[in-house]
């Protein structure tokens, strides 16, 4: 199995070198199927041009594909509450973060964007494929027992999914954003952006059995210097989920690490 990080300048060099080949405006491979774990839309300069190629991909079942938070919050953002407003608040944060889109393919294409969100309805949350487990983020059995034969075409569902405090809420974000725990003593970290957080990622991945006094930096993803490297209470280590390792093999995306990180995914 080959797993590449794809970006505008690499996404066509890769399926070429995974064996594939442009017919009639689709990747093709014989005996072969991609496995797209979300994100399509929100950066880089060909947002359109991986968007035709991925839903082309797995239309011609060339390639399977599952909902990003990226494409979820799209669908929020565009997807008006009933109350004058939208599901996910038009925010100079949220605006800011779907900007490069709107220039890209909403306002330039607008019956184009419209098809691609209908799209985002037709994607999964997560997959189970012949003994392989992919999601966006993170695999949590409850959320999965949750959202299990779910569908955004429920707009009651798609609701509730944006509705902090919610199950739905919960579980959507556990599957499309992973596992999150408040730092301690009202610290803060800086994410990739820049934003500072209160919140911080966690290698739900690792096995935490026959460990103790692990750190928070311990179980930071991505690592970062300023995480405290003070112990995690036992009780919140109880509460994290943990992927075991006589579970199925699980693909997922979503993380960025630094060039000088390890023990990714």
């Amino acid at each position: 199995m080959a797993i590449f990080t794809v970006t505008p300048k690499n996404y066509r060099l890769c399926l070429r070198q995974l064996g594939y080949e442009e017919r009639n405006g689709c990747y093709v491979a014989e005996g072969r199927n991609a496995i797209f774990v979300g994100d399509f839309i929100d950066r880089g300069p060909a947002i359109r041009e991986v968007l035709q190629i991925a839903r082309a991909m797995v239309s011609r079942s060339g390639a399977y594909a599952v909902l990003g938070n990226h494409e979820f919050n799209a669908l929020c953002y565009h997807t008006p509450d009933g109350a004058g407003s939208f599901l996910r608040p038009h925010s100079t944060k949220n605006a800011n973060q779907h900007q490069a889109t709107v220039d890209q393919l909403v306002l330039p294409y607008p019956e184009e964007w419209r098809s691609y969100l209908q799209w985002f309805k037709d994607l999964p949350l997560f997959l189970e494929i012949g003994g392989l487990r992919v999601v966006h983020a993170a695999w949590d059995e409850n959320a999965i027992r949750l959202v299990r034969g779910r569908s955004f075409y429920d707009p009651d569902f798609l609701a509730a999914a944006a509705t902090r405090g919610t199950p739905e809420f919960t579980a959507v974000e556990t599957l499309l954003k992973g596992p999150e725990i408040k730092l301690p003593d009202g610290q803060m970290c800086a994410d990739k952006d820049g934003t500072e957080r209160a919140d911080m990622r966690i290698a739900w991945w690792q096995s935490r059995k026959r460990k103790k006094h692990l750190r928070y930096c311990d179980i930071a993803v991505p690592s970062a210097a300023d995480i405290p490297a003070l112990a995690v209470p036992q009780e919140v280590l109880n509460s994290l989920p943990s992927y075991g390792r006589r579970e199925p093999p699980v693909i997922f995306g979503h993380y960025w690490f630094r060039p000088e990180s390890s023990g990714g995914p």
